[in-house]
């Protein structure tokens, strides 16, 4: 009866082993999985950490390009003013020139 005994209980723990085993290759199949996409997202992350930095690169381009394009706008725009202002002079001297001219035409006679 005893032998009887410690064989049930033998074979209760070699099941339990074996379940255990089981478990343990599932949990290192799991462990495995989880690495592979932990690699993955640390190639993704490092990936990402790259294109951020060209498109900041790209962004500060940008950013000059913006500048450097408002520095001739303004000079375009004050270049306009300018000549604006230059034909408001012209026009102003040739009627002063036709009064002049008229003047003249009008002392000959």
């Amino acid at each position: 009866r005893h032998k009887s005994l410690v064989d049930e209980q033998v074979l209760q723990l070699q099941h339990e082993k074996a379940d255990l085993l089981k478990r343990l290759e599932e949990d290192q199949e799991d462990l495995s999985g989880l690495m592979e996409k932990h690699k993955a997202l640390i190639a993704q992350s490092s990936s990402d950490i790259s294109q951020i930095r060209e498109l900041q690169a790209e962004l500060e381009e940008v950013k000059k390009e913006r500048q450097s394009l408002q520095e001739k706008l303004q000079q375009s725009v004050n270049r306009v003013q300018f000549l604006q202002g230059s034909m408001v002079e012209r026009s102003i001297v040739g009627r002063q020139e036709a009064r002049v001219t008229d003047l003249e035409n009008r002392l000959e006679y």
